[in-house]
């Protein structure tokens, strides 16, 4: 909404890659992936600190952790609990492996399901969209590789199934411990 480009000239071309390449509206397009990205990460790992600090099986998943002397100071001086701690040391960024960190914590609490069941007679579910909109942040980031496909479109779509997914689990979550459902978020 405040991307403002002044020349309608910008729009894809679809057919010159380099054109496209170079396009400013597809650039701030791959720029909101890393962010897109965060918020995803941002969510689970603040979900799983809360749901490990009050687990019943917390004894039994800290048990490998290793902190390291840093994380033990902040610790001892009040600015982060355990369970950030260790939350820290496990990646939030695959789904595969957010969904992981959750099933080894409640091994009945499954995410992934939530995740794969069919979405508005897509041929893909959210986890493999979720799953592609990682990688194309990786090759944003780590290759400098800009999707010239990620049209405004596709990025309404992006922000539609990160919120959709984001309330899926949060569903999820609060079925499986008998938690009221409180909306009072959103976009």
């Amino acid at each position: 909404m405040n991307r403002v480009f002044p020349n309608k000239q910008w729009e894809k071309t679809g057919v010159f890659g380099f054109m496209d390449a170079m396009n400013p509206r597809l650039l701030s397009n791959n720029l909101l992936l890393p962010y897109l990205v965060a918020v995803l990460e941002d969510y689970f790992k603040s979900t799983f600190v809360a749901l490990l600090k009050y687990s019943d099986r917390k004894e039994s998943f800290l048990k490998g952790s290793r902190l390291s002397s840093e994380q033990l100071c902040r610790i001892s001086s009040g600015s982060m609990s355990v369970e950030e701690a260790v939350s820290e040391m496990l990646p939030f960024q695959s789904i595969s492996a957010i969904c992981q960190h959750f099933h080894q914590l409640e091994p009945k609490l499954d995410l992934a399901g939530a995740l794969k069941r069919p979405y508005r007679r897509r041929k893909q579910s959210l986890f493999i969209t979720l799953d592609h909109l990682v990688k194309l942040r990786h090759d944003f980031i780590h290759r400098a590789e800009m999707d010239t496909t990620f049209t405004d479109n596709e990025l309404k779509r992006a922000m539609d199934d990160v919120e959709t997914s984001v309330i899926r689990c949060y569903k999820q979550i609060t079925n499986f411990y008998g938690w009221p459902l409180e909306k009072n978020w959103g976009r």
